[in-house]
């Protein structure tokens, strides 16, 4: 079973980790929480560099059956929040991410491993602005 990780271990590994006190820690780990949270009310886009990237976006209003039911209903529209992982971030976690066959059937990267992080991220902000597909 995968662990999950809490706002709890993030305060204490900063606490023994970096050294900071428990009160540090709690207010460490809150600011940032409430710098993202505020951002995403405010609208803006969250970017963490080679991480994430979160973004709100509007909900338009969808018609559903309820299963149990047998009822139609109308979902109003709404918010939600849009997340991204960095391709550099899914390498990490799948080594295999980014990699496509050609007809033959041979392996090649899609990602080209001679280009610079940065060259990298600028490739990620070229995706987002040229495809961003909506769930």
């Amino acid at each position: 079973m995968s662990k999950t990780l809490s706002t709890h271990d993030l305060t204490e590994s900063l606490r023994y980790e970096m050294g900071f006190t428990k009160a540090e820690a709690e207010d460490a780990v809150q600011f940032l929480l409430n710098q993202i949270t505020e951002a995403l009310i405010a609208g803006d886009d969250v970017w963490i560099r080679k991480y994430v990237r979160l973004r709100l976006v509007d909900r338009s209003a969808k018609d559903y059956l309820n299963m149990t039911t047998g009822e139609k209903s109308t979902m109003a529209p709404g918010k939600r929040i849009r997340v991204r992982f960095s391709p550099a971030l899914l390498e990490k976690i799948d080594p295999g991410y980014g990699m496509k066959l050609d007809n033959d059937g041979n392996v090649y990267s899609v990602r080209d491993p001679g280009n610079s992080d940065d060259e990298l991220d600028e490739m990620d902000e070229l995706e987002e602005l040229e495809g961003d597909v909506d769930d």
